[in-house]
């Protein structure tokens, strides 16, 4: 007789680290490993269960739900924003030319997920039409050829592949390209949108209603503190990194090599003020947001796991050392 053994002991499966159990089948003539056959039994073992009460598609379920990955990540070229660094690292000084950025995951088997859609596609060769004034306080780069639309064409794809699209917060830079994804399905951190319609008198210039009313009509909230599982095998995960804005979120994704790659989104600017715990001064709530940095910091600490600071440009410049196609 055969039996399940679901066992806490995932060391022996380094391209597995996320897993949070391991399935390994004991039988009459010795084990065997739902992963790898030749692995030998592990120390640890947390139950023990006759497979005769296990459902085996729902056994495969669960294995499949721990080792997705991504197929591949491409950092769009991006708008580019030239700021003071006071703006994005409280008591910084200098000026500094950060990316807008827009980030197209592709799933091998749910297709294309964008993070974030960079700048107002009215804006592209001529950013005062789209923001006025605020392109003069921030001046912009954004020429026609970094429209999202012209760089998925050159990808061999159309905004209509995109199926989903995760907004890391409501600031303009970050919802300008809403437009371009109506029928996709967003999902957004509970209360950002809400808040993007009634914001605090510190980050109120920062939000542009007129782009939601163009996105996507279906949005996921994911509540503060809940991370949520995109497609449920572990390849996309959205992480709740509030403090920036009331429902910041970022991204973690899988790749196909064993590492792992979070994108910050705005929970932290550059990796500077994430060292230093720095806040912003658009902050909405600053103890939160350090909480959020506490978190960064923890998964930077992972084995093969790497934290992508989104506006960082020598992020920017290590990570798209070879273009935008990132793996």
């Amino acid at each position: 007789m055969a039996n399940l053994v679901i066992a806490s002991d995932y060391s022996r499966f380094p391209q597995r680290p996320s897993a949070a159990l391991l399935l390994e089948v004991h039988g009459n003539r010795g084990h065997k490993s739902l992963f790898d056959s030749t692995t030998p039994p592990g120390p640890a073992v947390d139950a023990f269960l006759p497979t005769a009460q296990l459902d085996p598609t729902r056994t495969k379920e669960f294995l499949m739900a721990s080792t997705g990955t991504i197929r591949h990540l491409w950092a769009l070229e991006a708008p580019a924003i030239t700021v003071h660094r006071s703006v994005i690292q409280l008591l910084a000084d200098g000026d500094i030319t950060i990316p807008s950025a827009t980030f197209v995951i592709e799933h091998p088997r749910h297709g294309l997920l964008a993070f974030d859609t960079g700048l107002a596609i009215d804006a592209a060769g001529d950013p005062h039409h789209a923001y006025g004034q605020m392109a003069d306080v921030f001046p912009i780069d954004f020429p026609e050829s970094r429209r999202l639309d012209r760089q998925l064409a050159d990808l061999g794809f159309t905004t209509g592949d995109v199926k989903r699209v995760v907004l890391s917060h409501g600031h303009w830079d970050h919802t300008g390209g809403l437009a371009h994804f109506p029928d996709a399905e967003g999902f957004v951190g509970a209360g950002e949108l809400d808040y993007v319609h009634r914001p605090g008198r510190q980050d109120a210039a920062m939000f542009r209603t007129s782009d939601l009313d163009g996105g996507p009509q279906t949005w996921h909230a994911v509540p503060a503190g809940v991370d949520h599982d995109v497609f449920g095998d572990g390849s996309v995960v959205v992480l709740s990194l509030p403090g920036h804005t009331v429902g910041t979120l970022g991204l973690q994704l899988r790749f196909p090599d064993g590492r792992t790659f979070v994108l910050t989104g705005d929970a932290a600017h550059l990796q500077e003020a994430l060292a230093l715990d720095a806040g912003m001064p658009f902050d909405v709530d600053p103890r939160i947001k350090r909480t959020s940095y506490q978190r960064l910091r923890l998964l930077a600490s992972q084995p093969d796991t790497t934290v992508w600071v989104n506006h960082d440009p020598r992020d920017w410049a290590t990570h798209r050392e070879n273009g935008a196609l990132v793996i």
